[in-house]
């Protein structure tokens, strides 16, 4: 699991997303309990690449990084699960819901 926490957030997720892989990012907020709750579950997915996405940056130039991101994919809420396959958009899901996430891998 790697948490983006850089001031290029948004090159480097284009990156992993290009790179044809399977990839889960896991929009969180650190105070958030489903998302901690969520973050054990996500940490023993095999197979993928989990990157996280704290959504409650205390650097203002990353924050603003992300919140274009949360924007273009219109993560309202936390957790946000957004699944990537061969660089395309698969499935976000909402919520700590285990379940809907390994039934979209």
């Amino acid at each position: 699991m790697k948490d983006i926490t850089d001031i290029n957030v948004r090159i480097t997720l284009a990156n992993y997303i290009k790179s044809g892989q399977t990839i889960v990012v896991d929009f969180y907020a650190p105070w958030c309990a489903p998302c901690r709750a969520l973050a054990p579950v996500l940490e023993k997915l095999t197979g993928v690449i989990v990157l996280k996405i704290n959504g409650d940056n205390a650097d203002d130039a990353v924050q603003a990084q992300v919140n274009s991101i949360m924007t273009q994919f219109q993560v309202t809420a936390y957790p946000t699960i957004i699944i990537f396959k061969d660089g395309e958009f698969v499935k976000k899901i909402v919520g700590a819901n285990i379940n809907a996430i390994k039934a979209a891998l």
